[in-house]
């Protein structure tokens, strides 16, 4: 048993021991992270990180519809632009990526998009926000500095989900808290002043 469900095996001996899922109508799970498209009062489309389970989209209000299966991993945050051009996903220790998602929840493309420049080591789940007054703009927690991406548009999609971002990402270097502070673990933007974190 774990957290993704009841499991089974018929040889707990075997040289690579095969597990069989006994999931049948067991229909719970753990969000880290929601994400609700912010732009049209009339969207249904959410996307949310689920723990053991990767990422997952719907844009029903039917209970009994199906989500789709958009990131792998124990998914964490993730956030997506107005209008839902574009969708940011995490999963643990800091992996970020980039993905075009058409409108059936089809992911159509995607790109690892943490930085090169960042920490060695990340937290286990690490918090990235959209900039509300420039969506394309994200800030992530990186330990004890904060990164900035200007503009995700900049980035090019070619379906790269290993190598971290070489370039866009600016290492905040007066946001540095004292060693005992610890790492970052939220960020929030002020809504009346886009240069204020």
């Amino acid at each position: 048993v774990n957290d993704g469900g009841i499991y089974k095996t018929l040889d707990a001996t075997a040289d690579s021991v095969d597990w069989v899922p006994l999931n049948n109508g067991y229909v719970t799970t753990q969000f880290y992270a929601l994400a609700i498209e912010p732009g049209e009062a009339t969207s249904d489309i959410v996307i949310g990180g689920l723990q053991d389970n990767g990422t997952w989209w719907t844009n029903s209000t039917t209970f009994e519809d199906n989500w789709k299966y958009i990131g792998s991993g124990d998914g964490m945050y993730c956030a997506l632009t107005n209008g839902a051009d574009y969708y940011v996903t995490s999963k643990q220790r800091g992996k970020l990526y980039l993905k075009e998602i058409d409108a059936n929840g089809n992911v159509i493309d995607h790109e690892r998009i943490d930085p090169t420049g960042g920490p060695n080591t990340y937290e286990w789940c690490n918090r990235f926000i959209l900039d509300p007054s420039n969506d394309k703009r994200i800030f992530l927690n990186g330990q004890q500095y904060l990164w900035r991406l200007d503009d995700l548009t900049d980035i090019d999609i070619t379906g790269d989900r290993t190598n971290k971002e070489p370039d866009h990402w600016e290492q905040m270097i007066h946001s540095k808290g004292s060693n005992q502070m610890g790492a970052i673990s939220d960020i929030e933007m002020c809504p009346t002043d886009p240069n204020t974190v």
